[in-house]
């Protein structure tokens, strides 16, 4: 084999490898680059921009119908993705994403939440220790309940906010208000309080609650996730140790899932009866969704419903004016009615049931 043959293979060679880091450059600069809101600033990043008296989910709202559904911001140094619509949640929350967006941002809260069972394991055989040592101090069990009561402090939070908005929404809408009586009426009557055997009964109070949830889900951005490793979400690359927000607010309010989806429509429900809040329907996902969803989803699927039936019953709400009340939200993590619910209460059952 003489020299120019082998000139000619090498030539070739070298024009293919070439030609494949050519095409390989130009499809890596072709790849979808994630929208970035403008006015990124060195060290705070995107953080001045959710500054002011307006809740951070709305900002999101407001960013996504300018960016698209799905965008990345800078919060301090932190890399963040928001997920605006049920597409891209569904891709991060229910696919074989959920894995990788299992993880959390570390902190010391999030440190003592994640290890709470541990906590109350060890906490449990100090206190059978400490008992040994001082039997005449309160048993394990009284502190523990205690203890647990705390704990639990967050989670009566939430259903504060849906009780008082629950409330705001059938006020401000009365025939709505008529409706969700007269089926307590029918269902229960006045005769005896409401008890929870009743509660599979109660179908149009089952729908206010879904939609006050579908409109002012608690906690509207969720809780924070991080990615554990590379993955892409609509077509976009995700590195590992991004931070994701799911804005449950502007899902839950798409128009491409709810008809009027700014409208308190309780009876959306009534005909979508196999819609529930637990985390199967993306177009409603007060709790989020996937293994990382709201731990305290089963308290209040039985205690919310059942104590707005027993509110409802026991006494007529009414407005201090004709005015419509404000539906302005707080500012933070939980949407909490930015001013009190002010209401003229009266009793609607005999006295002796109040005992």
């Amino acid at each position: 084999m003489d020299d120019s043959f082998l000139q000619l293979i090498s030539i070739a060679s070298s024009i293919i490898i070439l030609t494949y880091l050519f095409f390989k450059s130009l499809k890596l600069s072709n790849k979808k680059s994630l929208p970035q809101p403008q006015g990124k600033l060195p060290i705070l990043g995107h953080l001045h921009l959710l500054l002011g008296s307006k809740p951070t989910h709305l900002i999101f709202s407001e960013m996504a119908d300018k960016y698209g559904p799905i965008f990345t911001i800078k919060l301090g140094s932190k890399q963040t993705i928001i997920i605006n619509n049920g597409n891209a949640a569904k891709e991060c929350l229910t696919s074989d994403n959920d894995k990788i967006f299992a993880g959390r941002p570390k902190s010391l809260a999030g440190e003592i939440l994640v290890q709470e069972q541990d906590f109350m394991d060890l906490m449990i055989s100090a206190l059978e220790t400490a008992i040994v040592d001082d039997p005449s101090g309160p048993d394990a069990d009284t502190i523990n309940l205690a203890t647990c009561l705390s704990l639990l402090t967050g989670a009566t939070d939430t259903a504060t906010v849906t009780w008082t908005w629950a409330l705001t929404l059938l006020l401000n809408h009365p025939q709505e208000m008529k409706k969700v009586m007269a089926e307590l009426d029918e269902k229960v009557g006045k005769e005896r309080r409401v008890q929870e055997s009743d509660m599979k009964k109660l179908v149009y109070l089952d729908a206010v609650i879904k939609e006050t949830w579908r409109l002012y889900p608690p906690a509207p951005l969720g809780f924070p996730h991080e990615s554990i490793d590379e993955c892409f979400v609509a077509g976009y690359k995700i590195p590992k140790g991004t931070r994701m927000f799911v804005n449950i607010h502007k899902i839950q309010r798409d128009p491409n899932v709810w008809s009027n989806p700014n409208e308190f429509q309780p009876e959306r429900f009534l005909i979508g009866k196999n819609i529930d809040a637990k985390g199967k329907n993306l177009g409603l996902i007060p709790f989020s969704s996937g293994r990382r969803m709201c731990p305290g989803m089963p308290y209040a699927l039985n205690v919310i419903p059942y104590v707005l039936a027993n509110l409802l019953q026991c006494f007529e709400f009414l407005k201090p004016s004709d005015e419509p009340i404000d539906m302005t939200e707080s500012l933070g993590l939980t949407s909490f009615k930015a001013t009190p619910l002010e209401v003229i209460l009266s009793p609607r059952l005999s006295p002796h049931l109040y005992e």
